[in-house]
């Protein structure tokens, strides 16, 4: 019945209970649901979640491994970041294995998919009224109103089109500086999100990588 709910509301990842949860919970180490733990005075506890290290594993919990490139990346910028700590709506990480195993397959960075998302529909699972989809693309229409997984993910890949067309077109103009664009599913830089941004958004008279405020509205002055 859980199954059912999930496959007829489009929300939520059935991969879950089809056995990838166990397999995550395999390779972190934790016990499956079905085991027994001890509560602080060793007493046997029964629970009907999986744990990982003592805390419970919902359907939404994600373990996946950060690279290297990435930690560096989170190192070094986060502290740049002025907006309040607020976590990402749950909703944005429904699918987060499918957007994933996409963003793999066409060498794009995951996170920055999920960001894009959010900023441009808050990860709602629809396409809003105005026919621009999930990534709100303008040359681009869709009906607005519910959509499948299918319709989600072939969105998530014209997102990743769009944003390699607008990258190519306008690549010669190099933004100010001799860098071009340059990011993988597990490699990027600030200055190639900030010129990705510029570009998706549109480029106006003046703007630069370091001023224009739709690539640096969360970062300080």
């Amino acid at each position: 019945m859980r199954q059912f709910d999930i496959a007829v509301s489009g929300e939520g990842n059935l991969a879950h209970y089809r056995g990838v949860e166990s397999d995550l919970l395999a390779v972190a180490g934790g016990e499956s649901s079905a085991e027994a733990s001890s509560d602080d005075e060793g007493n046997d506890t029964d629970t009907d979640e999986p744990t990982v290290d003592g805390e419970v594993v919902t359907d939404h919990t994600i373990i996946a491994e950060v690279t290297e490139s990435e930690e560096d990346f989170f190192n070094t910028y986060r502290p740049e970041v002025t907006s309040s700590d607020t976590d990402l709506p749950e909703q944005c990480f429904t699918y987060f294995h499918e957007i994933d195993a996409i963003a793999q397959e066409m060498d794009f960075p995951t996170a920055l998919i999920i960001a894009m998302r959010y900023r441009e529909h808050t990860c709602y699972f629809d396409n809003p009224n105005n026919g621009r989809g999930n990534f709100q693309i303008t040359s681009h229409y869709y009906e607005p109103g519910d959509i499948t997984r299918e319709e989600f993910d072939f969105q998530v890949r014209n997102f990743i089109d769009f944003s390699r067309a607008k990258r190519a077109r306008y690549d010669n103009l190099l933004l100010r500086d001799d860098e071009s664009i340059d990011m993988t599913y597990d490699s990027y830089d600030l200055n190639s999100i900030r010129k990705h941004s510029i570009l998706y958004n549109g480029i106006k008279a003046g703007t630069t990588p370091e001023t224009n405020k739709y690539a640096n509205n969360n970062f300080g002055d």
